[in-house]
């Protein structure tokens, strides 16, 4: 009971303190009453200690995507815009009264959860003076919402693990650290835990067709929630969907017309397509620059190739529509215009498309002209250094056909022998690839470790490790000194080319037999 007890304290301790730093002679310029604020708290500490109910008793699983009506009944059209924080806390509270029974399903209450972060009483907090001077009290509030939705989720999900250890810390900083260690993450990403009444791919693929039906701010939240905490276990998921790219596209497109046809941009209708347009480009976002980050090139530049540039003119046309807007502000993901910029230049680089301002948004054109004046110079030894890192720093079986990754399986793989730097997941795939005969690991191993240790580059990329990597102009001056060959380095560089395409290939092929 200590434990549960705690968890009050805690998050009243949190909003009071930022209550007054904000200053309720602030708050009471914006017509918030001291009486609300508090009752806000009691609210959330009442929520939370019913979650770690949740967590700490075996519960039954439910089926929550057989509920998408009642999610969207109460959360969808009306989203924001009806419901004051006194009905969505009654209707958290009253759900939850036997809490190994609860009325709704996950994604329930995580839409109440949405619903109480744009409540008028959380929009004036977020609009006070200083809320904006200090950065690090924008994601006070988010945190407690994403907080308590790992909880929930975890709990329906998974109630035989749910109850091994406490989830009110940094639960994504966790699940990295476990699957660094090998340890299976308490969290629904393998497929044998991910929603497994139906499976990862169905679960998946439903989950994005109540994204492209409904558009409800929830379906959005779950999606990257799931997305965020399981590495890229999802990726094949969401790729195996026929209609993804078009309907992501399409959502953008509609809700950009949609929001350029109201007159006030700050009133709750146009707020409510912007908050839509952010989820959906960040769905464009973690589906392409993400799933690269984590060393998916080939697979993105083959799924994307054909709608690149429709993808393209919509996000062109996103950027557009909000130019003028000084800020773009939603507490829980916090985009604004410079990380649209951003995402859009990035894609317009990595497809390369044309430099074509009477085609693309001349600010788009101009910005990823830059990026390939930044990386384009780089030097044969910077590419290779940039390929290893890469490969250090994946988390996917690294022979072609297989799928696996650490979250998959549950356990961080072993690395070769030789090179230290390129993981399997079992002795058949490191067999395999050492024979390859488009891209042999054999041909390459011994020079990919003589570079790598000349580098200094840790065998695996973590938190603790990445400020130990060789800076990008350091790298050709310890390569000349090192003695390291212009042709060693492009041969590291072109096997993972070769080897990123097949394993892109195989896995469109249907994979391979061992």
């Amino acid at each position: 009971m200590a434990g549960i007890l705690s968890i009050p304290s805690i998050v009243i301790e949190m909003w009071q303190t930022e209550i007054s730093m904000r200053g309720m002679a602030d708050s009471s310029k914006q017509g918030l009453s001291p009486r609300r604020n508090i009752a806000l708290v009691e609210v959330l500490a009442y929520f939370l200690y019913l979650l770690e109910e949740l967590v700490t008793t075996s519960i039954s699983r439910n089926r929550f995507l057989n509920h998408t009506t009642d999610i969207v009944k109460p959360f969808s059209s009306n989203y924001g815009t009806r419901y004051s924080i006194d009905t969505v806390a009654d209707f958290i509270i009253n759900s939850l009264t036997d809490p190994h029974h609860p009325t709704y399903c996950t994604v329930t209450y995580t839409g109440a959860l949405g619903t109480i972060n744009n409540v008028p009483t959380i929009k004036n907090l977020r609009n006070l003076p200083n809320y904006q001077d200090r950065p690090e009290d924008r994601f006070r509030f988010s945190e407690v919402v994403f907080l308590m939705t790992c909880i929930i989720t975890l709990a329906i999900s998974n109630p035989g693990q749910a109850g091994k250890s406490t989830y009110y810390h940094d639960t994504p900083r966790r699940v990295r650290r476990e699957k660094r260690t090998g340890t299976k993450p308490m969290w629904p990403t393998t497929r044998d835990t991910l929603y497994s009444t139906v499976g990862q791919d169905t679960a998946v693929q439903m989950i994005w067709q109540w994204i492209y039906m409904y558009q409800s701010i929830p379906s959005f939240f779950l999606f990257t929630l799931l997305y965020n905490t399981a590495g890229s276990t999802l990726n094949g998921s969401v790729y195996s969907i026929p209609s993804f790219n078009a309907q992501a596209m399409e959502i953008i497109d509609k809700n950009v017309d949609l929001f350029k046809a109201v007159p006030y941009w700050k009133s709750p209708e146009a707020q409510k397509y912007l908050d839509i347009l952010e989820r959906g480009v960040d769905a464009v976002y973690m589906t392409t620059l993400i799933m690269i980050r984590q060393g998916d090139m080939s697979r993105v530049q083959s799924h994307w190739g054909k709608d690149s540039h429709t993808l393209l003119k919509v996000l062109c046309k996103v950027f557009d529509a909000t130019w003028g807007i000084p800020l773009v502000l939603n507490d829980s993901v916090y985009m604004n215009l410079s990380r649209i910029k951003q995402i859009t230049a990035q894609l317009h680089h990595t497809f390369h498309l044309p430099y074509d301002k009477e085609v693309y948004h001349w600010v788009v054109v101009d910005n990823s002209r830059r990026i390939k004046e930044q990386e384009g110079g780089k030097s044969v030894f910077r590419l290779a250094c940039d390929a290893v890192i890469r490969v250090s720093n994946s988390d996917r079986c690294q022979s072609p056909g297989c799928s696996e990754t650490f979250t998959s399986l549950g356990r961080r793989f072993q690395g070769c022998g030789g090179c230290k730097r390129v993981s399997y997941c079992s002795e058949v795939c490191q067999r395999h690839a050492w024979k390859l005969p488009e891209a042999p690991h054999r041909m390459v191993c011994s020079a990919l470790a003589t570079f790598a240790d000349k580098l200094q580059l840790p065998a695996s990329i973590s938190l603790a490790t990445s400020a130990k990597i060789v800076r990008d102009e350091e790298v050709d001056a310890i390569c000349l000194k090192e003695g390291v060959t212009k042709d060693e380095a492009y041969m590291i560089h072109a096997h993972f080319i070769s080897l990123a395409e097949l394993l892109v290939s195989a896995k469109q092929n249907g994979g391979r037999t061992l």
